[in-house]
């Protein structure tokens, strides 16, 4: 009967769509009998029942038959688990992707959900003693057509109540998202453009995104010289977007105290409290103030890397290194006299006694701290802006797992590499013989220290909602591998 589709869709797909199609001409006989449309269903036959099911396949499909494809498929406090909707619990806990809830839970609408063995459309689906409460109108719950929905805001549509159109169900009510540049905060509205927070009570674009038109693109980084509409844009280290007027467009240039040579920002001068920065091959030399892998900060030895009587004065921004196959960050700095810490390059932002942490701007300064000197701090200039890795001289957004990407060096800090995933689209991917764990590329080990299950050259993932291992293997919760027995 799909004769006009078939081009679109393929044997498994079609095979399953007509099978769905006989479900729904039977239920659209007994629908249409009570509703004195029987005689059309009989003489336009299952024809009649396709079209109407065409018509509303977006919204009829998903919602009646609970299949999905994608999380925005399943309406309020539903999530798509194995392609079917499912009843899930709020947990309360902010997100981005998946990998932010832990294992087994799923992120929709920037909160953390956890799925739920027990729903129920009617009494005998419920255990002894319970009673179906599908029709007291909450969100994701059946409605009369006629009917009204008692959640806030909400509506009843297709049988079904849902949130009105841009508003998200928290867990008592749906509250209407704000858009950039919008109030939002605890009593209002979350924002609604996807890669925005919000920020000081108002919708704004988060670290190393910028508004462009209503949504929050990533920085894409430019050279000295390129036009640029802010500091994010510009990649060297200690370089800004220059610019006549806010909204005007500018160019990246190096900031002051520095000078622009080989297309790099090089500081005019290397300070230090007393004295002068240690010179080693006519150069001033840098050192390693502390290292962190895997999230986990470890202090250097030998003064990392200083002469005696001097010791590491840092310049504010994480540099990657490679290490035995892999990266770790480190803190780098340049080699002052041992008395007392300056900021390294510029003069100190002028702050308040006491207050270095809460008044000096984060963006683009970072509070010097001394372990010789407890309790005092100086807002200092560093190279880079927000948490962008200094590599190469040039300042990079380090990017998360999925994300688009240009070259390797965005994709190092969470072990993955920049894959062409189709032609002209790159993104930060983990190997075939990785597994993505709390948003870094592992090699996963089963408790035995064995080899998991491999297919193809991948490895096979696990989890309750899926096949079991084959028999002589079970899945391990940690990692959602399948480990032998």
């Amino acid at each position: 009967m799909l004769t006009a589709f078939d081009h679109s869709l393929d044997q498994s797909s079609l095979a399953l769509l007509n099978m769905i199609c006989e479900l729904y001409f039977k239920a659209y006989l007994k629908f249409y009998s009570e509703n004195n449309f029987y005689i059309n269903v009989l003489l336009f036959g299952k024809a009649y029942a396709y079209t109407v099911l065409m018509v509303a396949i977006n919204r009829i499909f998903v919602q009646a038959s609970n299949v999905c494809v994608q999380q925005k498929d399943c309406e309020g406090r539903k999530v798509c688990v194995n392609n079917i909707c499912v009843r899930a619990k709020a947990l309360g806990k902010k997100c981005f992707v998946d990998n932010d809830c832990g294992y087994n839970r799923i992120c929709k609408y920037k909160i953390c959900w956890q799925p739920e063995d027990s729903s129920c459309y009617r009494d005998g689906d419920c255990p002894k003693g319970d009673t179906s409460a599908s029709q007291i109108g909450t969100i994701g719950q059946r409605c009369a057509s006629e009917g009204r929905c008692y959640t806030a805001n909400a509506f009843c549509l297709y049988n079904y109540c849902q949130c009105k159109p841009n508003s998200v169900y928290d867990g008592v009510k749906c509250i209407q998202l704000a858009e950039l540049g919008e109030p939002c905060g605890e009593e209002n509205a979350p924002c609604r453009a996807q890669n925005s927070k919000c920020i000081d009570g108002t919708c704004q674009c988060i670290q190393n995104y910028v508004l462009q038109g209503q949504e929050c693109k990533m920085v894409k980084k430019l050279d000295l010289g390129q036009f640029c509409m802010s500091d994010e844009q510009c990649a060297p280290s200690y370089s800004i977007c220059e610019r006549s007027a806010p909204n005007e467009q500018g160019r990246c240039a190096c900031r002051q105290q520095t000078a622009k040579q080989d297309n790099m920002c090089r500081p005019l001068a290397y300070n230090c409290l007393v004295g002068s920065a240690y010179i080693a091959d006519g150069k001033v030399k840098k050192c390693v103030v502390r290292q962190i892998k895997d999230e986990v900060s470890y202090p250097v030895t030998d003064k990392g890397g200083c002469p005696e009587n001097y010791y590491c004065v840092s310049m504010g921004s994480l540099s990657a290194k490679e290490l035995k196959g892999s990266y770790i960050l480190e803190e780098i700095g340049i080699c002052c006299p041992e008395i007392t810490p300056t900021c390294p390059v510029g003069e100190p932002e002028p702050v308040a006694a006491n207050y270095c942490e809460s008044e000096c701007p984060k963006k683009t300064h970072f509070c010097l701290k001394d372990e010789n000197m407890v309790g005092v701090a100086t807002c200092c200039l560093k190279p880079c802006l927000w948490n962008n890795v200094y590599i190469n001289k040039s300042c990079t957004v380090p990017l998360r797992i999925g994300e688009a990407c240009e070259k390797q060096s965005e994709c190092i800090l969470n072990n993955a590499n920049c894959e062409e995933v189709e032609k002209g689209v790159q993104v930060c991917a983990c190997s075939k013989r990785d597994i993505e764990f709390k948003g870094k590329c592992i090699e996963p080990k089963c408790p035995s220290q064995r080899q998991p299950l491999m297919s193809n050259g991948q490895i096979v993932r696990c989890n309750p909602y899926t096949a079991p291992c084959k028999s002589i293997y079970r899945c391990d919760e940690k990692y959602g591998i399948c480990c032998p027995r």
